[in-house]
């Protein structure tokens, strides 16, 4: 299929006739963002879902976050969208917001951060599959295989000492299978971002997709009776601020530069921070709670950053 948007060559990560493989500047720091920024709302969210429930949160999130993001956009004098381009990033907000992070949240309720970042692990693996399968697409070298081998089995080390204090109860195993669930749903997403034709600006890509996913989302919010049981006096001011968080630098920072990765760099590399951002998690966790760093977090950790590593020398000239 053809590509929706074509990709400026300074910014490609694939193959290139004359230049060979390059990954720009401003590929890198939107994948810095996405590392640190998402990095940290698995906390986030843990905090939040303690006091609201977990669809109505993701409601509010994306419709606050999404109309600040188009009122911007309009403000730059960005392009209203067509409607073929409204529904290309309405279908990646239904995959992406409701099935990706809407399941994520609602699993947060019974299985740690910890536990949901190791199940998002999957991403990539997800991703290259899904890369692997579609027409016209390249296989997976043995080297990307390796790095994303060598990630996930950092990954493993990394949270073993959490997955073994959670337990196999059945809200457990039922949540994991959500996270797994969701870890699909947003590499199909994903996939699909690269395929189908979406506003050119990031802004306002970003911003309708999170308009169409909150209007599902209070859907289901509302079908499950969330709003009737909150009791907003009672809502604690940690998940009001635990929210801020998530709108402004979770959805209104992050998701704006994933959204750029989407479309410029090579799908592996992009889905890359599902490695990191558990790293990321667990720094937070020892500056902040004062966690203990063992010997898990130093070995997973260096699986995890070694992998990274490998795939940008993979994917970079020099």
């Amino acid at each position: 299929m053809r590509a929706a948007n074509p990709v400026p060559n300074d910014l490609r990560v694939g193959p290139s006739p004359s230049s060979g493989t390059r990954v720009g500047h401003t590929d890198l720091l939107h994948l810095l963002v996405v590392y640190l920024v998402w990095g940290s709302t698995y906390l986030a969210m843990r905090v939040a879902v303690l006091g609201l429930p977990p669809f109505l949160l993701a409601s509010l999130r994306f419709a606050t976050a999404g109309t600040i993001l188009v009122c911007v956009a309009r403000l730059r004098r960005d392009p209203v969208p067509d409607a073929t381009q409204l529904f290309g990033s309405g279908l990646m907000g239904m995959f992406l917001l409701l099935g990706g992070n809407g399941m994520v949240v609602w699993a947060e309720q019974w299985i740690s951060s910890g536990l949901a970042a190791l199940l998002i692990g999957t991403l990539p693996l997800f991703t290259v599959m899904l890369e692997a399968v579609g027409a016209g697409q390249s296989r997976p070298t043995p080297r990307m295989l390796g790095a994303l081998g060598l990630g996930f089995a950092g990954l493993m080390i990394l949270l073993l000492p959490d997955l073994t204090r959670t337990g196999h109860g059945s809200q457990v195993t039922l949540a994991s299978g959500a996270v797994l669930l969701a870890s699909l749903s947003w590499a199909t997403g994903t996939w699909l971002g690269r395929r189908m034709p979406t506003p050119e600006s990031n802004l306002m890509r970003s911003g309708t997709m999170m308009l169409v996913a909150s209007l599902a989302l209070i859907g289901v919010s509302t079908w499950l009776g969330e709003p009737t049981r909150v009791s907003w006096e009672q809502v604690p001011m940690s998940a009001w601020s635990a929210l801020m968080y998530l709108v402004l630098a979770g959805s209104c920072l992050g998701f704006t530069s994933f959204s750029h990765l989407t479309r410029h760099a090579d799908p592996a590399l992009a889905a890359s921070y599902a490695y990191v951002n558990p790293v990321v998690a667990v720094l937070l966790g020892a500056w902040l709670l004062h966690e203990p760093l063992g010997w898990a977090t130093v070995c997973g950790a260096s699986g995890i950053v070694t992998s990274i590593v490998w795939l940008v020398r993979g994917n970079t000239r020099s």
